[in-house]
């Protein structure tokens, strides 16, 4: 028996398996807790009900995906009907899908130049963990540094000639990210020569802070609490400065020009020049 069990494992990579147990084990809290019903076999009005909630909280064309082919595959091993063939649960797995695709509507307005001061001036640099996520922050944002991009030994991203190097001006001011760069390499200790990651996990003892040996980067929820989307709101805001479209292009290394003007946000000045040149 346990043979046949391994065989029938086999159907699937294992990598598939892994994900369709993760995605079905997820399915259990929901129908105890929230539906009060059975975790399996799963009818398909439960199916469609979770695909729905999976597309309201996440919005996530994966995981509506992973969750629809778990339970086809969990109901293929047990030899029961599946609720994945019925007409309803198929139509919501196909819409969920559709809405989860669409491009967001409601973009965030841009930052201002002065939150990130009021951030520097309330950073202790002292501290090695406040220091460094100020450092991550202000480099993606001056950078144009996606979250991945902070922990790449190099990039493919780059459209155009010498656009896998990114140049950054120094400046007198508190937000300057080539100073706040060298403070945080010089309180972690990081030669300028070194081929490790920067931005490292700490450790702490007692009130001293230091970078973790391992060379690994940081998660990308550590990203993510550190600037919330950040790189996204402050580009509207230097589109308005006068800056070439190439310059602009190039500093922020979009794949294409459609993908550039998504992030982009004109001032209410800027639109008005159209109108004002007609000389009505």
């Amino acid at each position: 028996m346990e043979n046949l069990k391994s065989t029938m494992l086999a159907s699937r990579a294992s990598g598939t398996c892994a994900n369709y147990l993760r995605a079905f084990n997820k399915w259990r809290p929901f129908a105890s807790d929230v539906l009060g019903t059975s975790e399996f076999p799963v009818r398909p009005i439960d199916c469609a009900l979770y695909l729905q909630h999976l597309l309201e909280s996440s919005k996530s064309i994966a995981s509506i995906n992973c969750a629809f082919y778990a339970f086809k595959w969990v109901h293929l091993l047990a030899g029961v009907d599946s609720p994945t063939l019925h007409p309803t649960v198929i139509a919501i797995k196909e819409g969920a899908v559709r809405l989860a695709s669409q491009p967001i509507v409601n973009r965030k307005e841009p930052l201002d130049a002065h939150h990130l001061k009021v951030l520097a001036a309330e950073t202790n640099l002292e501290d090695l963990l406040q220091l460094r996520n100020l450092v991550m922050f202000i480099l993606a944002l001056s950078g144009f540094l996606r979250s991945s991009e902070l922990c790449v030994a190099e990039i493919k991203t780059d459209q155009l000639r010498e656009g896998r190097s990114v140049v950054i001006a120094e400046s007198s001011s508190i937000t300057c990210p080539c100073s706040l760069l060298k403070l945080y390499m010089h309180k972690a200790q990081i030669p300028e020569n070194s081929d490790e990651y920067l931005f490292r996990a700490t450790s702490a003892s007692g009130n001293h802070k230091r970078l973790i040996s391992v060379n690994k980067p940081i998660c990308y929820s550590t990203y993510r609490q550190s600037f919330k989307k950040s790189f996204a709101n402050i580009v509207p805001h230097i589109s308005n400065s006068g800056i070439s479209e190439r310059n602009l292009q190039r500093h922020g290394r979009w794949a294409s020009v459609t993908a550039k003007n998504i992030y982009v946000k004109d001032s209410l000045s800027s639109r008005l020049e159209v109108s004002k040149a007609l000389f009505l």
